[in-house]
């Protein structure tokens, strides 16, 4: 039987995560699970505990461990870096979704319920491989790893203005707030030129507004920026929007957040194994929904296979809900 470590974000939703461990928590014991739980309220921080659990294991414990983390898309994508930077096994990897925006959760059909996804977790016998996205930022010697998408400019813009709503005490998500946030990215993103590489050949976009890398389909929630992402084609999506005037822009809004398919010669979406992509002015960069800041940017991106700790089809559809 397999041993859980469990890293659990107790800041995640407004610190609702430390209520719902809890209830997990009583539902672990009363199945007499073996698990170690340890404790952050900072991302960052799920890295380093993740990585200094890996590096005191012995190797003969690798294969009876699995990782969970509790928490929003911050909190899974940096538990999988602290798997990656210890260098020495890939552990199979579960998520119990306790953010705003659980997308990853939403792409591959886990349950936002948490006791239904610890069933979906706990039914499983054996690892499911997804794609995860690999980056590899040449100018600042950094790589790590994304699950939902990897988004400069005008997306990463809209990022950074919604998290800082979100903290706000009566934040309410949903169309207003989104609109609302897109419509000030709006009005201070300038267009940047991009060079890309993709399929052995080079593309050059001189007025660029949006460069997203998705993993799958979802952006945020229930906002899919990427349609055809799969998280199991082995490739990631790109898209490229250029020339944003401003009816444009809302088009693109509207049709972003309802789900349609936005039609136009200057939407360009490539899928590929391998990106090049080369950014010489500074633009907002997010991954995952979690704003890194400004950056001039030489990156390349892949897509490799991960194993994760799910059985999603071991509880009925209408419990997943």
């Amino acid at each position: 039987m397999k041993k859980y470590f469990i890293v659990v974000n107790k800041m995640a939703q407004k610190s609702k995560a430390e209520v719902i461990w809890a209830t997990i928590k009583d539902s672990l014991d009363s199945r007499n699970i073996d698990y170690f739980v340890k404790y952050t309220t900072d991302n960052l921080n799920a890295t380093k505990i993740t990585t200094r659990f890996i590096k005191n294991l012995s190797r003969k414990d690798y294969e009876d461990y699995v990782i969970i983390a509790i928490g929003g898309n911050g909190t899974l994508v940096d538990t999988l870096n602290g798997i990656k930077n210890a260098g020495v096994y890939d552990f199979p990897l579960a998520f119990i979704p306790v953010g705003f925006d659980n997308a990853f959760a939403k792409g591959i059909g886990l349950s936002f319920d948490p006791l239904v996804a610890l069933d979906q977790i706990l039914n499983t016998t054996y690892p499911t491989y997804y794609d995860i996205g690999k980056y590899r930022e040449v100018l600042r010697n950094k790589k790590g790893y994304f699950l939902n998408s990897f988004g400069i400019g005008m997306d990463a813009f809209i990022t950074n203005i919604y998290n800082k709503k979100k903290k706000r005490r009566f934040f309410k998500k949903g169309f207003l707030a989104f609109l609302t946030s897109s419509i000030e990215a709006y009005f201070n993103q300038e267009a940047f030129s991009t060079t890309l590489r993709v399929s052995n050949s080079y593309q050059f976009f001189k007025r660029s507004y949006v460069v997203n890398i998705a993993n799958h389909p979802y952006f945020e929630g229930n906002i899919s920026l990427s349609p055809f992402a799969n998280v199991r084609d082995h490739n990631l999506d790109l898209m490229i929007i250029e020339n944003m005037h401003f009816l444009r822009y809302l088009i693109f809004i509207f049709n972003l957040y309802f789900k349609k398919q936005i039609p136009d010669k200057k939407f360009h979406r490539f899928k590929d194994n391998q990106i090049h992509l080369i950014i010489r002015s500074l633009e907002f960069v997010q991954i995952d929904g979690e704003e890194q800041g400004s950056h001039y940017l030489d990156i390349y991106f892949t897509s490799e296979k991960y194993p994760f700790w799910f059985d999603i089809n071991s509880v009925p559809i209408l419990k997943r809900k």
